[in-house]
């Protein structure tokens, strides 16, 4: 969890959800181009921005492909869950 939830992933995994949210349609194929195309915008791997979404959704980090499993939880459960970790990570990082 230490590495995937730093604070660096929120503001990834917030524009993950900005992204996916913006899509005509939730394929799988769409999510993994968006995907690959905010990683790169990022200037990160692929797997830097999909793991933090993986813990995010499943809690942890091995599960079924994660670009199916988002277009079967859908859209309204997929940014909940990326959204809750975003905000934990920040909660936990934030200075005391």
């Amino acid at each position: 969890m230490k590495k995937f939830g730093k604070a660096a992933n929120a503001p990834l995994l917030r524009s993950f959800v900005e992204r996916i949210s913006a899509l005509p349609s939730l394929s799988h194929a769409a999510i993994e181009e968006a995907a690959r195309a905010l990683a790169a915008e990022a200037g990160v791997k692929l797997g830097d921005l999909a793991q933090p979404v993986r813990l995010a959704l499943t809690g942890t980090l091995a599960s079924p492909p994660l670009f199916e499993m988002i277009e079967v939880l859908g859209l309204e459960t997929t940014r909940r869950r990326a959204l809750a970790l975003a905000a934990r990570i920040e909660i936990e990082e934030a200075p005391s």
